[in-house]
């Protein structure tokens, strides 16, 4: 994410939470990680450390947002 408050207010839009915070939608993001929703990304320099995220396994109809 490059702005990543704006991506939890938009969130927060889509679940009808006015109060969504980027540190309640990153522990969602967490929880979702250890399910399996989002896979880890590589430590190898090509990618930041921090914001960014590879969709897993179990993520499945993103594709038709």
């Amino acid at each position: 994410f490059v702005q990543s408050e704006a991506v939890a207010q938009m969130w927060g839009r889509k679940k009808n939470n006015t109060s969504m915070t980027y540190e309640k939608l990153s522990r969602a993001m967490r929880f979702c990680r250890s399910a399996g929703y989002f896979a880890d990304v590589p430590k190898n320099g090509k990618f930041p450390k921090k914001l960014c995220f590879r969709f897993g396994q179990k993520a499945h109809g993103w594709k038709d947002l």
